[in-house]
C-alpha cells in the first residue's frame, strides 16, 4: 500500500515496530507492567504488557506483577502483529 505523505516524495512507507528492541520496566503495579522503549518513543511508556514469555525474573506468564520485579531492569521485547498496544516482552537483557 502507498501512503503519500510528503509533496516533495512520490511514496513514503508507514511507520512499522518490527524487530526487536531493549526497553526498561518504568512501573509494575496491579494495572500490569510498563516498559518504555527509548528507540521508539523515548518518554512513552507502553503497556500494559500482558503477553510475557517468560525469561524475567518477578514476572509472571499472565502479565501479573510481583513484589520481586526492579524498576531499571532492561528487557527485549517487540510487538506482537506490529501493533504499538500489543508489546510483547520475550526475556531480560543481561
Amino acid at each position: 500500500m502507498i501512503n503519500y505523505t510528503s509533496p516533495s516524495k512520490t511514496a513514503s512507507n508507514p511507520l512499522t515496530q518490527s524487530g526487536l528492541y531493549v526497553g526498561n520496566i518504568t512501573r509494575s503495579d496491579s494495572a500490569g507492567v510498563f516498559v518504555v522503549i527509548p528507540q521508539i518513543v523515548p518518554d512513552f511508556a507502553f503497556g500494559p504488557c500482558l503477553r510475557i514469555t517468560g525469561g524475567v525474573s518477578g514476572i509472571t506468564y499472565d502479565g501479573e506483577a510481583s513484589s520481586t520485579i526492579e524498576v531499571g531492569t532492561k528487557v527485549l521485547c517487540g510487538f506482537l502483529n506490529n501493533q504499538f498496544d500489543e508489546v510483547v516482552i520475550l526475556g531480560e537483557v543481561l
